[in-house]
């Protein structure tokens, strides 16, 4: 909060300025996971385990699918990578859903636009293996995101991870900030929604 208000005053107090120029800032950053985010996935396939990666934005999309397509390929030319983005329509997510949670299709690895993989894609029993590449500005979005490979009736663990980048000497870098605000409120929001069951019970 205190980064945005420092960011706004340079731009005369102008918010859509100053949260243009924090967009900017996290799309650099995701763009400087994609890297780790590949070579955190190539192992895991490289295990024979699928994976399911998330990110909030296009271009990472593109560059962790082309790179993960490229990989699969290279064991195995029937291997595929499926993916949800912006634009796909209802069909073509069911579809891509479907591929993913088939245990006989050669679909390996998924890349999904986070907020389109939201609520209605449910890819529970599909994979062990989430890989959050980036994190969404809102902790519900977050939330439902790390839902989509978990629901009560899953038969096997869920392991999510968070690639976050580390700051210098010792000191927290503007993601890790950004990562710690959105655990906090999906924390506090876990807590309300917890204390709204006890009163209903």
């Amino acid at each position: 909060a205190r980064d945005f208000e420092n960011i706004k005053a340079q731009y005369g107090g102008n918010a859509g300025a100053a949260l243009a120029v924090l967009t900017k800032q996290r799309v650099l950053i995701a763009q400087m996971k994609v890297p780790h985010t590949m070579a955190l996935a190539k192992e895991i396939l490289d295990r024979g385990e699928k994976v399911l990666v998330f990110s909030n934005f296009r271009t990472c999309c593109q560059s962790l699918y082309a790179g993960l397509d490229a990989h699969l390929k290279a064991q195995d030319p029937d291997f595929e990578v499926v993916r949800i983005m912006g634009d796909d329509n209802g069909a073509a997510i069911m579809n891509a859903v479907a591929q993913f949670k088939d245990p006989e299709n050669p679909a390996r690895a998924m890349v999904i636009a986070a907020k389109k993989g939201g609520t209605g894609v449910s890819l529970e029993n599909s994979t062990q293996n989430v890989i959050m590449n980036d994190f969404d500005w809102s902790p519900y979005i977050a939330e439902q995101t790390e839902g989509r490979a978990f629901r009560i009736t899953n038969v096997m663990p869920v392991n999510t991870k968070y690639m976050v980048v580390k700051g210098p000497d010792g000191r927290l870098s503007p993601d890790e900030v950004f990562y710690k605000f959105v655990r906090s409120k999906i924390k506090i929001a876990q807590i309300i929604q917890n204390l709204d069951s006890e009163a209903e019970e």
